[in-house]
């Protein structure tokens, strides 16, 4: 009859053991998930008097290259007061509609309506790498009943990105990624038997 001890440091063991093979297989994907990530863009204004109210409000607007920039809605509300004789709109002009949006691929956007895109001055700038940048491979938690490894993206409107929109292709960089690693792992067990 054969008798088996085993070490009493086994669990600790074979946590560390786990905890090392996921960490390594999370690296795996926050560095391919950053590799496929989208470019970022940004939108600029001319920063000057002539701004419209929608635009100044977009300035400094980065999102994920594959998503169309959110501008408030604006009216013309013309110069006047009400019966009461409290003023309407002092200035008179553009005004933004809260809570209300159209939505632009960049400035001057054939798709905005005319008061956002005639005679704007606006730029996009693309910014690579910038959402790749954000990707995280965090520290993985050790359970009684398994590894928990997390690869996070901390990035305006991301899930946007990933997933898409009625008008905006996924870019799915971290599904992508998750697709590579797994079929990595499938090769080389493969390649193993």
């Amino acid at each position: 009859m054969a008798r088996v001890e085993l070490r009493q440091d086994l669990n600790a063991m074979m946590a560390r053991r786990v905890r090392s093979t996921v960490q390594e297989l999370t690296r795996r994907l926050a560095a391919e998930a950053a590799r496929r990530a989208p470019a970022a863009k940004v939108w600029i204004t001319a920063a000057d008097e002539r701004v419209r109210p929608a635009h100044r409000k977009a300035d400094g607007q980065t999102i994920p290259e594959n998503i169309r920039f959110k501008l408030a809605r604006q009216v013309y509300i013309r110069k006047g007061r009400r019966r009461d004789r409290r003023a309407v709109n002092v200035a008179g002009g553009m005004k933004i509609v809260p809570g209300e949006w159209v939505l632009a691929r960049e400035p001057r956007d054939d798709d905005l309506p005319e008061d956002q895109k005639t005679r704007c001055r606006c730029i996009a700038v693309v910014w690579p790498g910038a959402i790749g940048k954000a990707v995280r491979a965090e520290p993985v938690t050790v359970t009684a009943t398994g590894a928990r490894g997390r690869v996070s993206v901390r990035f305006e409107r991301i899930e946007e990105s990933e997933f898409g929109t009625s008008g905006d292709r996924a870019a799915r960089f971290l599904g992508g990624a998750v697709d590579i690693v797994a079929a990595e792992l499938r090769s080389a067990r493969a390649r193993r038997t």
